[in-house]
């Protein structure tokens, strides 16, 4: 959560709660120290409310509706069987009805929620759809993307701004996927097939650091890494 008061909109947030809660405090007749501490206090139970529904309204805005072993048993075998091999933490599965291949990821510090396209259950083999999971719970597994998740959650005020990809932190996450299936072809396949198939998510403006793969409708506008430089890097593994 500290990450997170870097970020301008939380930063401003805070510094605006706390304001508040300092004159009013000196208002109320506090002593100046007293008035300081009571809004440093108040600014920080704000942020960590705020930060506390991050993901719930993330999930609002990635999409994607609960499944079930019984809906897509190919799905929760891969994943149940990655978690289970790795020790990762089971993320929520959540599906989105959409043509393209892609895969979103957000999490806070306790729990995670992938949400995967029917594009990419639909379109891509065994192999394929092991890649991409195993890079999306590699995902699940990184610190990091609870402050990504809440940078998303940042973005939806007004006085946000769009969340920025992390060209280098896909690349390696690529590898951390790769090293879940020992198989770095699988991950490049489903690479290559999202780039053939398309990965383009409507409205997700403020969520494109939290998909696998490039979102928008310009081709890499996100700043997410070519599907030709994320083929190639894996191929060198």
């Amino acid at each position: 959560m500290t990450n997170n008061l870097r970020r301008p909109p939380a930063m401003l947030i805070f510094a605006l709660t706390a304001i508040v809660a300092v004159s009013a405090a000196l208002l109320a007749g506090a002593p100046s120290w007293l008035a300081l501490l009571a809004g440093i206090v108040v600014a920080s139970l704000v942020i960590v409310f705020l930060e506390n529904r991050a993901l719930g309204k993330v999930k609002t805005l990635l999409g994607g509706q609960p499944t079930s072993v019984q809906d897509f048993p190919r799905l929760y075998n891969i994943v149940d069987g990655l978690c289970l091999t790795h020790g990762i933490n089971q993320p929520e599965l959540l599906v989105l009805e959409n043509k393209s291949v892609n895969v979103a990821v957000a999490s806070n510090r306790k729990e995670s929620t992938m949400v995967i396209t029917t594009g990419a259950l639909d379109t891509l083999g065994l192999v394929e759809l092991e890649g991409l999971l195993a890079h999306s719970l590699a995902r699940c597994d990184e610190t990091k993307l609870a402050t990504q998740t809440c940078e998303v959650f940042w973005c939806t005020f007004p006085l946000g701004g769009t969340s920025k990809v992390n060209e280098e932190q896909f690349l390696l996450t690529d590898q951390k996927g790769v090293t879940l299936t020992r198989f770095p072809p699988g991950l490049a396949l489903a690479l290559e097939q999202a780039g053939s198939a398309g990965s383009f998510i409507e409205g997700s403006s403020t969520t494109v650091n939290l998909w696998v793969l490039d979102p928008t409708a310009a081709m890499n506008a996100s700043g997410h890494p070519s599907v030709e430089l994320r083929s190639a890097v894996l191929g060198e593994l």
